[in-house]
C-alpha cells in the first residue's frame, strides 16, 4: 500500500468514525466468529453432560440460542455499552 493510500484511508476512517481517536475495528465479523467458537467449545461439554441423549445438532442449536443472550457475545457487549 502506498503512503498516499494509507493517509487517505486514515483520514477516511477518522472522519467516518466520528472523529474519535479509538481505532476502528476493520473486521468485527472475525472476532465475533472466534468468540462464538470459544463459547461453543466451552459450553458443548457442559450441555453434553446435562443432556447425553441429544444429538450434536440439537446441542449446537441450544448453544446458538444461549449465545444470542450471552454476555460474551460482542453484539450484546456493544448494546450494553450504548445504554
Amino acid at each position: 500500500m502506498s503512503v498516499c493510500m494509507y493517509v487517505y484511508m486514515s483520514v477516511y476512517l477518522y472522519v467516518y468514525s466520528g472523529g474519535s481517536s479509538e481505532p476502528v475495528d476493520m473486521h468485527p465479523e472475525k472476532r465475533m466468529r472466534a468468540a462464538f467458537l470459544a463459547y461453543e467449545e466451552r459450553r458443548l461439554p457442559e450441555l453434553k453432560a446435562d443432556n447425553p441423549n441429544l444429538r450434536l445438532s440439537q446441542l449446537k442449536q441450544m448453544i446458538k440460542k444461549d449465545w444470542n443472550k450471552a454476555p460474551e457475545n460482542p453484539l450484546n457487549q456493544r448494546l450494553q455499552t450504548t445504554h
